[in-house]
């Protein structure tokens, strides 16, 4: 088994705690790996290491068109190491091996892209009146944060990664806990090439993401506002969260008028298309409560509770199976 260090600070290292958190095999349960767990002393360690690569300029300050050729110097190893990277991507994530390989060679055509815009970030003169000069000038923001979601861990990394770098700012990196062995390959391919990024430009830190989340827009050294660790983009939530009691009553109602709708039309109706669609939405509804419920107990995945619905797409497929089959049910009831 592979024991994997996280990159903070300068150096590849394990948690300040000494906790690691297990790595599987999506296909066989196998553990294949060991990352750490970050303590918040790690976090803010990580973070007070990004804010000085950023105050030294080194970066944020370098020729915009020599932040390019840099990008294409990663981009280039990125495809040197597209092939070993698809591998650890396919064995950690689940994906064929074709299908990896395509995923990241799109990453380093991302690199590519924004290596190429490094040199054209530019600002704009407002005409005005009178004896005045307005204009925009496009800056640097400083330490970004990056939580990078599971299913296409490498791409949306370097989705993400690359314009930030692009612009001068420097890179703090989370993988979610059940696939960060390619980021982790990924920097160390970076730093085998010699691409020249100077110390702590990207750095990658590994653990539970509710505990980094907070420590990175929480923590003593940021002023951001935290996205709460098992924010989703599911309509209950988003409905509780963005909409207010009101709104969030209102829309519930109208979802809940819905379901009704479709039960009704799901015990009439003789055409099988009705059915279906009828289906289709009392599994949706399934799917809803199956996740949220799932994510509040801390039954889902994200927990490291392994289910045997590990996709959205998995688990809504096993809600529309079982939707279909009620449905079923309620036809050869009233046939009987």
């Amino acid at each position: 088994m592979d024991e994997k260090q996280m990159y903070i600070d300068g150096q590849w290292c394990a948690s300040s705690e000494n906790n690691a958190h297990e790595v599987l095999n999506p296909a066989t349960g196998e553990t294949i790996a060991t990352t750490p767990k970050a303590s918040l002393a790690d976090v803010e360690r990580c973070v007070a290491a990004s804010k000085a690569a950023f105050a030294n300029r080194s970066w944020s300050a370098m020729d915009p068109a020599e932040r390019g050729r840099m990008l294409n110097r990663m981009a280039q190893a990125t495809y040197a190491s597209a092939k070993s990277l698809a591998a650890i991507e396919s064995t950690n994530n689940g994906k064929t091996f074709r299908e990896a390989l395509s995923e990241i060679r799109f990453g380093a055509w991302t690199l590519e892209y924004f290596a190429g815009l490094s040199d054209k970030i530019e600002g704009s003169t407002i005409p005005v009146p009178g004896n005045r000069l307005n204009y925009t000038l496009r800056q640097p923001i400083g330490v970004t944060a990056h939580i990078i979601p599971w299913n296409f861990p490498l791409q949306l990394a370097l989705r993400s990664i690359a314009p930030a770098l692009a612009a001068g700012c420097t890179v703090i990196a989370k993988p979610a806990s059940w696939t960060p062995l390619s980021l982790i390959a990924w920097l160390e391919a970076m730093h085998e090439a010699e691409v020249g990024l100077p110390e702590n430009v990207v750095q990658v830190i590994t653990g539970s993401g509710g505990l980094i989340g907070t420590g990175l827009f929480n923590g003593p050294q940021t002023n951001g506002r935290f996205v709460p660790e098992q924010q989703t983009d599911f309509i209950f939530t988003v409905a509780g969260e963005e909409l207010g009691f009101l709104g969030s009553g209102l829309i519930i109602f109208l979802l809940f008028t819905i379901l009704m709708r479709a039960f009704a039309i799901a015990r009439r109706s003789t055409d099988p298309y009705g059915t279906l669609v009828c289906t289709g939405v009392i599994a949706w509804f399934a799917f809803q409560i199956f996740e949220n419920i799932g994510m509040t107990l801390g039954l889902m995945p994200m927990t490291g509770v392994p289910l045997p619905f590990l996709s959205y797409g998995g688990s809504s497929m096993f809600a529309n199976l079982i939707g279909f089959g009620l449905l079923q049910n309620v036809h050869a009831s009233q046939r009987g």
